[in-house]
């Protein structure tokens, strides 16, 4: 009896995870194995990606949190760390979401700053497209595509604010 409760509390918090990771959407996935797969070579590439991804963009919130006009882009690029480590939780079992990098010794100015901010975004909305065309994952394909998105109209926000103080 308390087997079978504590699996059904296991497959709750299964589900719950993964309504944050799909932003509020019902997933076909149930929640009744959460254990992790075992990891096959091909997959090994995609959790290495995920990997990269959320440093790369607490990264990016580190550098966003500089400046007051950039405060909720950073909100967002953690945001994205968050979603991106729920999907590395639930493809791998591997927690991971490390503390966000402090920015020091840059005098940059906030042009600069949002020039160098831009072609990063750029960078990770071209990755995040390559990883949406391929992982076989519909999931996965969705949270990238989500993001993807993002990183777009970040780099928007970042041309009208660089255009605006030019």
């Amino acid at each position: 009896m308390e087997d079978m409760q504590r699996a059904m509390d296991e497959a709750e918090q299964f589900r719950r995870v993964w309504q944050r990771v799909r932003v509020g959407t019902e997933s076909p996935v149930q929640p009744d194995a959460p254990t992790a797969p075992k990891a096959e070579p091909r997959e090994t590439g995609t959790f290495d990606f995920l990997r990269q991804s959320v440093s790369q963009s607490l990264n990016r919130a580190a550098a966003c949190r500089r400046w007051p006009e950039l405060w909720q882009m950073a909100e967002g690029c953690r945001s994205q760390a968050r979603r991106l480590s729920a999907a590395l939780f639930l493809a791998s079992g591997v927690r991971f979401l490390p503390a966000e990098p402090t920015v020091r010794g840059d005098r940059s100015s906030l042009v600069e700053s949002c020039r160098s901010l831009f072609f990063r975004m750029r960078r990770a909305e071209a990755a995040y497209r390559a990883a949406e065309r391929r992982t076989t994952e519909a999931d996965l394909r969705g949270l990238f595509h989500e993001l993807a998105g993002e990183c777009a109209i970040w780099q928007q926000q970042l041309r009208r604010l660089i255009e605006g103080r030019l």
